[in-house]
């Protein structure tokens, strides 16, 4: 997403920040926002302890579970960069409600799929959501912190996901074993269902809760609305200091020329576009085309591609071992009902107990999300042959994205830019 400002405007915008103090808003910020993170957390692992129990329902195949698993992965990948590109010209709060309420409304429709096709395609749109809510969700929290603040506030919402991942198998410890047996014919609830219900509806009230807060000030400057982007900062003041609005101390904001201007190309404000249709969508398209042709020139082009390897090799190895995990273990405890008291590793007995066939699943992030379907590929075919493979190749993977981290700049004591 674009973050670019000239550094006198920057200044100005972080000194603007600096005069709202800091105190209320921002930890009641940090905690919708952590919230909304950890339920993307959960959004994107839930399939995982899904599939044991679905298997009957659809007649899954190992195959069957692999694009299952594929799903919501691809939807992510499809929808990252177009909502990342929306949200730099839309703005990110109404991006951050309209996936939240879809991902939500999606998922408890998809809780009641009748057929094994009708529950992928949804959990697809799920994915397409939830990569919207990823990638816009930390430049919104990022955008009300000052430079001191900023990476220790950010670092904190990397609390929420781990409290997601800890969160999600406890909700499916309490509900996946209830004997629920809903239904006739093609229709069925179970208690798998009501587990996919259950994990929606806090995209639905998060998504409701966000009408509440404002959109970014940063985002309002640099689209020339800077009376708006004063309002909110004069709010964030009065939050924090109980003062009265008069009392804030900047009066005005200089307004930012755009990065693209500074490229010698057309400025395209569609954020005050008028209501014409077909020039707000050519303006919209245009404007995606010259922030993506940013990213691959100097002086970007060196972090995004290290950016981007980072993605692939952490989320190939992350979500791909994350995802098939609990198949693994799902496979072990078969095999120990069916040969009581006889020795073996995970591995040992991953080529014995092949649930009917194995195939793959995954995506994150346009190059990650990539990076996860290709590792679930080559997962879901490997599992059944030999799975220390696998395992050391992501082990590796992970590793060098390590290592990729070390050649990116440190950013934490620059302003927004």
């Amino acid at each position: 997403m674009s973050l670019d400002f000239l550094e006198d405007f920057a200044s100005d915008y972080e000194n603007a920040l600096l005069q709202t103090g800091f105190g209320y808003f921002q930890l009641l910020l940090l905690t919708i926002c952590g919230l909304i993170y950890m339920n993307t957390a959960i959004g994107v692992t839930i399939i995982s302890f899904v599939l044991p129990s679905a298997t009957c329902d659809y007649a899954m195949t190992s195959t069957d579970k692999g694009w299952l698993s594929a799903s919501p992965m691809l939807g992510m990948l499809i929808g990252s960069y177009f909502w990342g590109c929306l949200a730099d010209t839309k703005g990110r709060r109404v991006v951050l409600i309209t996936t939240l309420l879809a991902d939500g409304i999606i998922g408890v429709l998809s809780s009641m799929a009748p057929m094994y096709f009708i529950f992928m395609l949804l959990r697809l749109i799920n994915g397409f959501n939830v990569a919207g809510t990823m990638c816009i969700i930390f430049p919104y929290l990022g955008e009300f912190q000052t430079t001191q603040r900023r990476e220790k506030i950010l670092c904190w919402m990397e609390l929420y996901w781990t409290f997601g991942i800890i969160l999600l198998p406890g909700i499916a410890w309490c509900l996946i074993p209830l004997k629920i047996n809903i239904g006739s014919g093609i229709f069925f609830f179970h208690s798998w269902n009501l587990f996919v219900a259950l994990c929606a509806v806090p995209s639905i009230l998060l998504g409701l809760w966000l009408f509440a807060l404002p959109e970014s000030p940063k985002f309002l400057l640099e689209h020339g609305e800077s009376e708006k982007a004063l309002e909110v900062l004069a709010h964030i003041y009065v939050k924090n200091t109980g003062q009265s609005r008069s009392n804030y101390p900047c009066t005005t904001l200089r307004e930012s020329i755009r990065p693209l201007q500074r490229d010698g190309e057309a400025n395209i404000d569609s954020y005050r576009l008028e209501n014409n249709s077909s020039s707000e969508l050519k303006s919209l398209f245009l404007e995606i085309w010259y922030q993506t042709k940013t990213l691959y020139k100097h002086p970007y082009l060196k972090n995004s591609l290290i950016t981007c390897a980072i993605q692939f090799c952490l989320t190939t190895s992350y979500y791909t071992l994350m995802v098939w995990f609990p198949e693994i273990f799902q496979r072990y405890d078969d095999f120990e009902k069916t040969h009581p008291g006889t020795p073996a590793s995970v591995c040992d007995i991953s080529s014995i107990v092949t649930s009917n066939t194995v195939m793959a699943a995954a995506m994150s992030m346009t190059f990650g999300r990539g990076g996860a379907l290709l590792g679930n590929l080559i997962f879901g075919f490997l599992i059944d042959l030999n799975c220390i493979i696998p395992i050391v190749l992501f082990s590796g993977m992970l590793f060098t994205s390590a290592f990729l981290c070390w050649l990116l700049p440190t950013t934490g004591a620059d302003d927004l830019d």
